[in-house]
């Protein structure tokens, strides 16, 4: 096995996870999780091991996924500039439908949130990483990581105390 199938076994799963709940789209992030590694293979030279070959390998995933959200909303702004119909998002994954209540609206809290927060949010509480380790991927100072994963966490509350107050009212 060569060093790019090796980084691919290792880490590829760890990406794909990342990109679906970022994108919320399994064909999507299936994609982006292939350009990611396109990307990894053609600057593997560059890696400096400044940080861990994962930290860097998530670091390009993410901006992969923000290039991908940047030419969506270009996209849509066309249409809506050409006065058509938006493109429709595809449905949510097969899996994601029989997730149970409670998973199916905490991640559609998380998907309405802005990239900032989710992106902190899906890196400390899905993929459990270190406020250090988030920093790195994000190229951020860390006191900025905890300062953004606070109001993301207060956002998320709010917006799932929401939820609560809704669902409450319906039963």
């Amino acid at each position: 096995m060569n060093e790019w199938e090796s980084l691919y076994q290792e880490y590829g799963d760890d990406v794909y996870r990342f990109l679906m709940y970022f994108i919320g789209n399994r064909n999507d992030a299936e994609d982006l999780l292939n350009e990611t590694f396109i990307k990894v293979f053609r600057n593997l030279h560059q890696f400096d091991n400044r940080s861990g070959i994962k930290t860097w390998i998530l670091s390009i995933s993410r901006n992969v996924a923000l290039d991908h959200i940047r030419k969506k909303e270009r996209l849509k702004a066309l249409n809506l500039v050409l006065q058509k119909e938006p493109v429709d998002d595809p449905q949510l994954p097969d899996h994601l439908l029989q997730m149970n209540e409670r998973k199916r609206i905490l991640y559609e809290a998380i998907q309405s949130l802005i990239p900032n927060y989710r992106i902190v949010v899906i890196l400390r509480g899905i993929q459990e990483f270190s406020l250090a380790e988030i920093a790195s991927i994000l190229g951020w100072k860390e006191s900025k990581v905890k300062i953004t994963l606070h109001r993301a966490m207060k956002a998320l509350r709010e917006i799932l105390e929401k939820e609560v107050a809704l669902y409450g009212m319906d039963t």
